[in-house]
């Protein structure tokens, strides 16, 4: 799944520390282990390269310099119910993004993709409400 995520107009990232990536509402089965990797601005051969790797994750961690980091949810009980057995745990993802932006170039640029790969055998579907940037 990829999303063009744009940047506010009106704040310049130098002007503070860090630029976050917020994902919002991520939904994901409370009671499994889920997985799944972000990536900045990948292009479409590193993406088929990281999806048909299935599971072998040695190139998909931080030695590509578009990898901006992970989302891990370990299995947890007493969440709301999305079928029979099966809960969800809602929560918001951050990510601090800046060093990713300059290695790559993208600090003055307007938008950039971001890119996740699930790496989870669920059958659950995840979800994530919005993708943001925050400045702190």
């Amino acid at each position: 799944m990829s999303v063009l995520v744009k940047r506010p107009k009106k704040v310049r990232a130098d002007d503070y520390e860090e630029e976050i990536l917020v994902f919002e509402g991520v939904e994901v089965p409370a009671n499994e282990k889920v997985k799944f990797d972000v990536y900045i601005n990948l292009s479409e051969e590193e993406l088929e390269e990281l999806e048909s790797e299935d599971g072998d994750e040695r190139k998909g961690q931080c030695d590509i310099s578009e990898y901006a980091g992970s989302f891990f949810n370990i299995p947890h009980l007493g969440k709301t119910e999305i079928a029979p057995g099966k809960k969800v745990r809602k929560s918001n993802f951050k990510l601090g993004i800046g060093e990713v932006l300059k290695e790559l170039g993208l600090e003055e640029e307007d938008s950039f993709i971001v890119t996740i790969i699930p790496r989870t055998s669920s059958t659950l579907p995840i979800s994530i409400q919005d993708v943001i940037i925050e400045y702190e």
